[in-house]
């Protein structure tokens, strides 16, 4: 049984949350399509779902490089400050198919991706596959958080500063993100609806205790209302939430107890407990440190959502940042500010994945259809009775589809969806049902007679194969003797 989705605005690019898998609650596997996202191994030089180049340089010697990266922990901490790093919606359970993650302003999936996602942007005013990928398959959806994350990074130096002007604005070094982070949210300053501006005083007072998404008795901050965007993904990255393990071989130390931790919920922000300790910086030239599981008070074992990384935000009292950030020049020309690296630099981390990982995160899935031919029933002035099509991916991974119709008075049931293979995990007891039926039906008040049309399923993503259902009309006219009809 799927749970009722919840409504969205109107303007959205789906009337209705499409269909989608969510995960296990370790998140394993979101965690995995992040990495490959960051060393660009998702799907690579995609328009869409990735980026050609990435700027690198000063200001008189800017170069679009091919190697495309972003620090794969960023993505992951964006990812749980906008979701909690959840594609479904937040009463989806872990382990089930249901009602996609949508915002009230249109934002989709784990990374709340709202660019291009906010109207119908296909032919007849459907959806595209594009946003149907985006709304409806993780791996995806992260490909184009991650996508929209480098472009505010190339928005450098036209419409944001230079930063790492020492370091060749190199973008493994993840101080030098921090203007791209920050115009993942909004580039806004004192006034919008949704400040950013480190040093808006709605904010704590600078210096001020960085964000945690760690056990509440961390020491740290845990308000969000108290920071800047930036600054909740720079401080999550460092102080990342604990989630149940998947590792039955994982042993938590003797008397190792977190205090007042507990495990994330569906519907939980961030604010989530569990505390793991901060490593000693990361440059890149020590091995990267061990965080070992640590146990709840209840018993349960925790582990953090990924390996802590250490970044040092801005000094706002340095004259380097205070001057141009400063609230009386806001609207200082940031594109004509080069800025040096902040001290310490960090890097990532995160090790680049293996090539085979991304077969494991995208599968091998085949689209299959139990029919091509359907009969729809209609009576004047009743509602059509619908006729069902089962929907299944006959191999490993997601299928995303998307449906259409060459006539306009076809009804179906969802927009787009998933089926899903096998291999994925289901949790017991939840809604999970792997292969998707989908309703057709008829909009009684402009089909005039008995008619046909076609309804496309198109497959999305690797295996990209699509299956026509005809779809045939018969009007049912009571006529004469009650409970006689002629057809």
């Amino acid at each position: 049984m799927l749970l009722r989705p919840a409504p969205v605005a109107r303007a959205c690019a789906f009337v209705d949350p499409p269909l989608t898998y969510e995960t296990t609650e370790d998140r394993r596997l979101y965690m995995q399509a992040m990495e490959l996202a960051g060393f660009d191994m998702l799907f690579p030089k995609d328009h869409f779902f990735s980026q050609a180049s990435i700027g690198m340089g000063t200001r008189e010697s800017r170069v679009s490089s091919p190697d495309v990266y972003v620090p794969p922990t960023l993505l992951k901490a964006i990812s749980w400050i906008e979701s909690s790093s959840s594609q479904g919606a937040a009463d989806l359970p872990f382990g089930a198919i249901g009602p996609a993650l949508v915002a009230f302003d249109c934002g989709y999936g784990i990374s709340q991706v709202t660019s291009g996602m906010t109207v119908p942007l296909g032919e007849n005013n459907q959806p595209t596959d594009e946003q149907a990928l985006v709304a409806t398959h993780f791996a995806y959806n992260i490909g184009r958080g991650a996508a929209i994350l480098i472009d505010k990074w190339n928005a450098a130096p036209d419409a944001r500063p230079i930063v790492g002007i020492d370091t060749n604005s190199d973008p493994h070094i993840v101080e030098n993100w921090y203007f791209a982070v920050w115009s993942y949210n909004g580039f806004t300053g004192p006034g919008a609806n949704r400040s950013n501006h480190p040093m808006d005083p709605i904010y704590a007072a600078w210096p001020r205790a960085p964000y945690s998404c760690g056990a509440q008795n961390d020491g740290l901050g845990h308000d969000r209302s108290r920071y800047p965007y930036q600054e909740l993904v720079y401080g999550c990255a460092a102080h990342p939430p604990l989630v149940k393990s998947a590792d039955a071989a994982a042993v938590a130390p003797s008397g190792d107890i977190v205090a007042n931790a507990v495990t994330p919920t569906r519907t939980s922000q961030a604010n989530v407990a569990g505390a793991s300790p901060t490593p000693a910086p990361n440059t890149g030239n020590q091995p990267t440190p061990i965080v070992k599981p640590v146990a709840s008070a209840a018993g349960t074992l925790l582990v953090p959502l990924w390996q802590p990384m250490d970044a040092t935000l801005p000094d706002l009292n340095n004259p380097y940042w205070r001057s141009p950030l400063g609230l009386q020049n806001f609207q200082y020309p940031y594109n004509k500010m080069d800025i040096p690296t902040p001290k310490p630099q960090h890097a990532d981390p995160t090790a680049r994945p293996s090539s085979l990982l991304r077969s494991l995160v995208l599968g091998a899935p085949k689209l299959a259809v139990d029919r091509p031919i359907v009969l729809v029933n209609v009576r004047p002035g009743q509602s059509a009775s619908p006729a069902e099509v089962k929907i299944s991916n006959t191999g490993t991974g997601l299928i995303p589809w998307r449906v259409s119709s060459n006539k306009s008075w076809i009804k179906v049931s969802n927009q787009a969806g998933v089926a899903v293979g096998n291999d994925l995990p289901c949790k017991p007891g939840a809604p999970c049902v792997r292969t998707a039926t989908l309703k057709i039906s008829v909009d009684p008040s402009k089909v005039l007679g008995s008619d046909a049309a076609v309804v496309h399923i198109q497959g999305l993503g690797p295996d990209g194969k699509a299956a026509d259902i005809a779809v045939f009309v018969r009007i049912n006219v009571a006529i004469g003797v009650p409970g006689t009809t002629r057809n």
